[in-house]
């Protein structure tokens, strides 16, 4: 009876099934088969907040749940107000939504804090794990030269084709859907990683298993090509070395302007390391291209054509194609088409799973790529699309009341290191994928990895601002300090 009643009280077993399940979807060939599994997870999550409602009622502690509830009644709003576009399926979605930040993003507020960082340990250390493999399936299958496509099935219907190996103008992509999922799933292990070598204490053997996951998933991050995974490492170690130094200020004297040389000084630092890994990136993005044109036979007409005459031809299409003016055109089209569609349908939006359909309706002759596989790639002008013109300040107005917060204790004098490390830990995360998705669309209104981790660490985010933001006066603090656990520890 005891274990009965943890599962429903405990909200980390539907975290890992949770977890597991959008590390399988990572792979589209799995994910085809996880419907039954995911349909029982949805299930369990429902069951855990209900009997949580009629019990302890312990998610309604949040203080952040007024902004939560306005975004989200939005959304059911709009969703009710669509009825007449892909009902059924929007209306699954705003379930999942609801169980993403109610649970997923939920954390019990009378939870102790060294049980909470426990809970983000295993958690990193399963994502860690199963990215890793991900990676090392990836690696292993450009090694071989294994590429090639196949179709997903769902009941009796193909559902959708993906490319497997090397694919999309010679980017890795592995076992993953595309490239930019490679890339940004890599990078998320490796955030994982840095998290856990600064919050926990890591056992010989253990660091040189992260060492070597370092590799693989670097290895996988830079073939894969993505821009948006770089935008999302450019700011998750900007803001990570930004906040671990500023933390050693001493004096209060010219505070702004050390706060900004310590900003200036990071930005130099990643800006730096950065350019010194660009020639490498663009070393490791040729190499699966470089390979095939080496070995493989010439094409027809240019036979006469030398391997090295191929290489530097590549090479010199390969640049044009992929400069910052020719990657961003697609989306920049993308989101300005979006406005015909926004000004048809304001108030309400279109729903998420129509979006395409309408796109196509008011501009049949418009080329738009990436909008079938990846929506319109940022999550802002997502949330204005699907659900019209409210959503997005009530969205922003959630982001805006947890950032207040942050800044209050992150720059609160008598803020204990143990908190501040763990803050600086969880903003990075956060700000990573949110980062990401001004170019991609994927921690929202979805059941992808990205979303699953996002939802996760906002969660930590707002649980640690609460615990914070509680005793958030200088008397209170330094009383804490007194009593509680020392500084520094």
């Amino acid at each position: 009876m005891k274990i009965i009643k943890n599962l429903f009280q405990e909200t980390i077993y539907f975290k890992l099934l949770y977890l597991l399940f959008a590390l399988c979807s990572i792979v589209p060939f799995v994910n085809q088969y996880t419907g039954d599994w995911f349909k029982f997870v949805l299930v369990y999550g429902w069951l855990i907040l209900l009997y949580d409602l009629f019990t302890r009622r312990r998610f309604l502690t949040n203080r952040y749940l007024p902004w939560i509830a306005i975004f989200l009644g939005i959304l059911l709003v709009t969703t009710v107000v669509n009825y007449d576009k892909s009902l059924v399926e929007n209306g699954k979605m705003m379930a999942y939504t609801v169980l993403q930040f109610l649970l997923l993003a939920n954390i019990d507020l009378h939870s102790d804090k060294r049980r909470t960082k426990r809970e983000i340990l295993l958690l990193n250390q399963v994502a860690i794990l199963g990215i890793s493999l991900i990676s090392l399936a990836s690696i292993v299958l450009f090694l071989l030269r294994i590429n090639g496509a196949y179709f997903t099935q769902v009941g009796t219907e193909y559902e959708s084709m993906y490319y497997f190996g090397v694919a999309y103008g010679n980017r890795l992509t592995g076992i993953t859907a595309n490239p930019n999922t490679l890339g940004i799933v890599g990078l998320i292990a490796i955030a994982a990683m840095f998290i856990n070598r600064r919050l926990f204490p890591l056992s010989r053997t253990v660091k040189v298993l992260y060492i070597l996951a370092f590799l693989v998933n670097f290895a996988c991050f830079i073939m894969a090509g993505s821009r948006g995974a770089e935008v999302g490492a450019i700011v998750f170690f900007l803001v990570y070395l930004y906040f671990s130094w500023v933390k050693k200020l001493k004096k209060r004297s010219l505070l702004v302007i050390k706060h900004m040389a310590v900003f200036c000084a990071a930005l130099v630092l990643v800006g730096t390391v950065y350019l010194c890994f660009k020639p490498i990136r663009r070393g490791l993005g040729y190499l699966p291209a470089s390979i095939a044109l080496m070995t493989e036979a010439p094409e027809p007409g240019l036979e006469d054509e030398t391997a090295a005459d191929r290489l530097e031809r590549y090479h010199v299409n390969l640049q044009r194609d992929t400069s910052s003016e020719s990657q961003g055109n697609g989306r920049i089209a993308l989101w300005k088409a979006s406005a015909v569609v926004v000004k048809h349908h304001p108030l309400a939006g279109v729903g998420k799973y129509d979006v395409k359909a309408y796109f196509r309706k008011y501009m049949p002759n418009a080329s738009l790529p990436g909008l079938e596989g990846g929506g319109m790639h940022n999550i802002l002008i997502q949330t204005v699309v699907s659900y019209g013109i409210f959503a997005l300040p009530a969205l922003l107005l959630l982001l805006f009341m947890i950032a207040k917060d942050a800044v209050k204790i992150m720059y609160h004098p008598a803020t204990r290191k143990t908190r501040y490390s763990l803050l600086t830990a969880v903003i990075s995360a956060v700000l990573l994928l949110f980062s990401n998705n001004m170019v991609e669309a994927n921690i929202l209104y979805t059941t992808s990895f990205m979303n699953c981790f996002f939802m996760l660490y906002l969660g930590y985010l707002m649980y640690f601002l609460q615990k914070d933001v509680d005793t958030a006066s200088p008397g209170a603090l330094a009383q804490e300090n007194s009593a509680g656990e020392a500084p520094g520890q």
